[in-house]
């Protein structure tokens, strides 16, 4: 009974998903040939953790409604590394390559989100998605 009510909560969050972290889609921070973009659904967490090596996924980062997960990749496409931004303070809780290891580009990235960070910043204040985190029953203080 306990499996069956995780998998039902596990299966409203990843329906939900799409509809919080849909004000922060249009995000796309651009520097030389390094591409920085939200995930967007469930399914591309699956697939950043396995390409990755990381545990993005399997520790249900996209459960996480004050955090906001981006990929940075090369000119190429390439992932480089994943990124989580709190939506509390605005600070970058974590950034790391494959294997949970920075990249050679790693202050290169740390410096394209950190400067564009008010973009992320915008959009929390806004009515309309301070609502939408309400109606999930999360409590938003800024």
């Amino acid at each position: 009974a306990e499996a069956i009510k995780r998998k039902q909560e596990d299966e409203k969050i990843r329906a939900a998903y799409p509809t919080l972290k849909s004000f922060f889609f249009g995000i796309h921070i651009q520097d030389k040939d390094l591409s920085i973009e939200p995930l967007k659904s469930v399914e591309e967490f699956a697939e950043e953790g396995v390409a990755m090596h990381h545990c993005v996924y399997s520790m249900g980062y996209y459960k996480k409604p004050l955090s906001l997960i981006l990929s940075a990749r090369d000119g190429n496409g390439e992932r480089l590394e994943t990124i989580e931004v709190n939506l509390r303070d605005f600070k970058v809780n974590q950034c790391y390559g494959k294997y949970n290891q920075p990249t050679d580009r790693h202050e290169e990235i740390l410096n394209a989100v950190n400067s564009n960070m008010w973009q992320i910043r915008d959009i929390c204040q806004r009515k309309d998605w301070k609502q939408s985190i309400r109606q999930q029953g999360i409590a938003v203080n800024f």
